[in-house]
């Protein structure tokens, strides 16, 4: 039978033999006395308590209750003896500190702990403690946090939820269980001698912050750090939606603009033959932006990385002016592929035929609407071309023709069929004209004309138009199904013989007609 006390070391009461106790008292004494000269000592000995405690836990079980003599004896066989600091140069006290390290390697693997290393750590020390825990270089850890963001979306919840449930280094015994350092009185001394140096490295800068309202610096610096991090995500999410957009719309050349086209759809690159004039103008035009695309994102990926994990080398500096300045190049080397394109819709050409001329006192209009028979009972209606464009055969279909009404000069109805487009001269705009195609026919009084028309798809998309000109005599009408148009019946009589007094209209792909005056 033997006596206990209760005793409370930091925090946690424990029931230990009192000679137990009286063996710990003493070793406490001679750790104090051991270490009163060296630099740290009061945080050395509340570590080793801190450690003595936990060890004392773990030797107690729910069939053991008391903390017996011979547990104490091999806490402190594993902490080392206080005397063996006293010369640390000594043969002796080299064999002996290797035999504790020794000692106690396969506990120290058994107690390796994963911490966040917030003091080495950029935002919460998370990647820091995994560096730690796994012995490799953090700057590994980062990277695979971003690859997996970049391809798997899902590292800015795993990093949050590793923040929230992860403990951060709160003593030299954390950083050591961290670090897969054996605990001892020497290794916490070690420990707390390193963190005095840094202590020492910075005392500077700290003393400068007290003296420029520390409290306020902070609170300033830390809204400053949750903002850059915010805007570096943003950036990193925007620059990743571009990058997918290039691969799915540039790389993999996805049709997704809607067409009237055997196949559906029209992608970019298809477009982009449609507006620009040469192939090698293409080929420039797409070269460049994909350039600028690239560099936009990796210039995003960077920058956003920079300002998330305070990236502060040379060469991030010189990789991010090199894709500004290419991005800048592609930039300029678009726009002027821009302006050409433009250049080429600046002119315009017009031609005009003499329909016929015809004495009658109506001239009716008979819109040709084009239908596909479908089988024996159905036709498909042509309500509209839907999409962007309509491309058939070669050709490039369009819709709308233009009407323009004035006061004939004598009883004759005079018709005339103009058609227009752009060009980067005069004469090429005038050739693409005479090549659009659009059928109007007059059989006695009456005009058949086509709802449609078209041209080929060499002279791309340069505003081709088809207008009807009719010229009416005073009394007379021009009849469309539902409409009739007389220049000599409206409220605009006394603009009626004003030579250039006329009037519009359009008729739509489905042969309806809208009037204006």
């Amino acid at each position: 039978m033997k006596k206990t006390v209760s005793v409370n070391i930091k925090g946690t009461n424990f029931l230990i033999e009192e000679d137990a106790y009286e063996l710990l008292q003493s070793y406490m004494k001679r750790l104090e006395i051991s270490l009163k000269n060296e630099q740290g000592s009061k945080e050395i000995i509340e570590d080793i308590e801190y450690r003595i405690a936990e060890l004392c836990g773990l030797t107690l079980t729910s069939n053991k209750q008391v903390v017996e003599l011979e547990d104490i004896e091999k806490i402190l066989e594993t902490l080392g003896q206080p005397e063996e600091f006293v010369d640390e140069t000594s043969e002796s006290f080299q064999e002996e500190k290797t035999q504790h390290s020794n000692d106690n390697l396969n506990d120290v693997k058994k107690g390796k702990r994963l911490f966040r290393d917030v003091e080495n750590g950029k935002i919460a020390g998370v990647c820091s403690g995994l560096a730690s825990y796994f012995s490799v270089d953090v700057i590994v850890i980062r990277i695979l946090f971003l690859v997996v963001f970049f391809f798997g979306g899902f590292s800015i919840p795993l990093y949050i939820i590793l923040w929230i449930v992860t403990p951060k280094v709160n003593s030299s015994i954390d950083r050591l269980r961290m670090q897969g350092k054996p605990i001892t009185v020497d290794s916490v001394k070690e420990e707390v001698e390193a963190a005095a140096n840094r202590f020492g490295n910075e005392t500077n800068s700290f003393a400068n912050k007290l003296r420029n309202n520390d409290e306020l610096t902070d609170r300033i610096s830390s809204i400053g750090r949750v903002i850059s991090i915010v805007v570096g995500i943003g950036m990193v999410v925007f620059g990743g939606s571009i990058l997918v957009s290039l691969i799915v719309f540039g790389v993999f050349d996805m049709a997704f603009i809607p067409a009237q086209m055997d196949q559906g759809f029209m992608s970019l690159s298809y477009l982009s033959t449609l507006v620009i004039e040469n192939d090698i103008d293409v080929f420039w035009m797409r070269l460049c932006a994909f350039t600028v695309g690239f560099s936009v994102v990796l210039f995003l990926f960077l920058l956003g990385s920079k300002l998330i994990f305070r990236l502060k080398s040379k060469w991030t500096k010189y990789v991010l002016s090199t894709l500004f300045f290419i991005g800048l190049v592609g930039v300029i080397v678009c726009s002027v592929i821009g302006v050409k394109v433009g250049r080429e819709m600046t002119i315009k050409g017009e031609v005009q035929r003499k329909v016929a001329d015809v004495y009658a006192n109506e001239l009716i209009v008979e819109p040709q609407v084009v239908k596909n028979s479908f089988g024996e009972d159905f036709v498909v209606k042509n309500g509209s071309f839907e999409g962007f464009v309509a491309i058939k055969k070669g050709r490039v279909k369009e819709s709308e023709i233009n009407f323009i009404y004035k006061t004939s000069a004598d009883t004759l109805y005079h018709v005339y069929q103009e058609l227009s487009a752009r060009g980067y001269t005069h004469n090429n705009a005038v050739y693409k004209a005479k090549r659009i195609n659009h059928a109007v026919v007059l059989n006695g009084n009456k005009m058949f004309v086509h709802t449609d028309y078209d041209f080929p798809i060499k002279d791309k998309l340069r505003d081709q138009e088809v207008t009807i000109v009719i010229e009416i005599p005073q009394g007379k009408t021009v009849k469309f199904p539902y409409h009739t148009i007389s220049l000599g019946t409206t409220d605009s009589d006394e603009n009626v013989e004003d030579p250039f007094y006329e009037e519009e209209g359009e008729l739509d792909l489905d042969g309806e007609y809208y009037h204006w005056d």
